[in-house]
Formats: C-alpha cells, sequence, structure tokens
C-alpha cells in the first residue's frame, strides 16, 4: 500500500475525497500527522529478500546467480569440466622458439594457458585451482586434438620466473611439468561477462 496513493492528491487538490472501499465508500480518511501514524501502524511489512544462493570453489565463496559464479569483487564465472596437463618452455616440449607463445607473450616469465582458440578464444581468464588466474594465450597440437574429440584441454605452462619473481631452471620447470601428469574431467571457472540488463521501456 503507497502513502502518496493516499496523501498526493489531497495537497495538490486540498480536498480529502479517498475511500477505504466499496462497502465505505462515504468514510473519508483523516488528514494530518495522527492519520499517517494510524496508516503506518496498519501497513503490511515489506517482504524480506531472500538470502542469496552461495557455494565455494577452492576454498572461496561465490555468490550463484542462475548458471554463473559472482566473486567478491563482483566478476563473474562459469564452471567449466577440463583435462589438464603441464609444460614447460623448452626446445623439448615446445619448438625451436619456446620463449614466445602463440600470441607473443613471453613465455618464460608469464604464467598462462594453451588451448584450442576455437573451445577457448585467446585471452580468455581461467581461474585453475593450484595454479591461479591465467589468460589462454597459446596452443598446441595435443590441445586441437583433443577439441576435435570434444575434449577442452588446457596445457598449465610453467614459467622459468616463479611467482615470487625468483627464477627456477630448465630441470626444475620439467619436473613440475611432468609430476602433473594427466588429470581429467577437473572443474575450472571461465570469466565471463556480467549479463546486461534489460533496457528500460520508453516512456
Amino acid at each position: 500500500m503507497s502513502f502518496t496513493r493516499y496523501f498526493a492528491i489531497p495537497a495538490l487538490l486540498g480536498a480529502v475525497a479517498t475511500t477505504a472501499s466499496a462497502a465505505t465508500a462515504d468514510l473519508a480518511l483523516p488528514t494530518g500527522s495522527a492519520s499517517v501514524a494510524m496508516l503506518t501502524q496498519y501497513a503490511a511489512p515489506a517482504p524480506a529478500e531472500p538470502e542469496p544462493e552461495t557455494t565455494r570453489f577452492d576454498g572461496v565463496a561465490y555468490r550463484v546467480v542462475d548458471d554463473a559464479f559472482v566473486d567478491q569483487e563482483g566478476a563473474w564465472w562459469r564452471p567449466l569440466v577440463v583435462t589438464t596437463t603441464a609444460y614447460s618452455p623448452t626446445v623439448e616440449e615446445c619448438d625451436d622458439d619456446p620463449d614466445c607463445t602463440a600470441t607473443g607473450t613471453n613465455a618464460y616469465t608469464r604464467y598462462g594457458v594453451a588451448a584450442d582458440p576455437k573451445a577457448l578464444p585467446y585471452g580468455t581468464i581461467l581461474r585453475i585451482p593450484g595454479y591461479g588466474d591465467a589468460p589462454v594465450d597459446d596452443t598446441g597440437s595435443a590441445m586441437r586434438k583433443s577439441w576435435s574429440r570434444g575434449i577442452v584441454h588446457i596445457d598449465l605452462r610453467i614459467p622459468l620466473r616463479r611467482y615470487d619473481g625468483a627464477w627456477r631452471s630448465e630441470d626444475e620447470a620439467n619436473r613440475i611439468a611432468l609430476a602433473h601428469g594427466v588429470r581429467r574431467n577437473r572443474i575450472v571457472l571461465m570469466k565471463v561477462a556480467p549479463p546486461v540488463p534489460p533496457a528500460s521501456p520508453l516512456p
């Protein structure tokens, strides 16, 4: 029940002519602060907003909206089932130019993910448990072969420069990549744009 409905008209016209119902059509509402208090006393309380649905991913709480997760910074993510492997930027695992990814990223110093760009376009941000947030910035024949079978396969790069800025050897990077092995049916999060709210109707 809106008080504006009852008091805006008397304020403009200087009269009290609103009725409570058809059964009391001849009963005018009183005006003044007392009448406001009376209406306030009998007004229905506003419905409580439902508690938002939440979930946890890799130990962090997210708000669930439809089929998406919203983190504490307001970024939107969608869960994705993938197969993961890992590689190091070395001649043995890459090619004669292992320091540069397919998108021109420095593979020695930057964390990133190789995938078939038909499955995950370059620039897609993935949130991977135990690895962190990383962009898709490289590709490989194994990833493209997996996608031809409908499998999203991502290859996690183990760069020579660590997160803390210290450097590791190529042998150490190789050991980490080999220890990762092949892990199937993993859940990662893919960053997506928030939905666009519907446009307001024209007046």
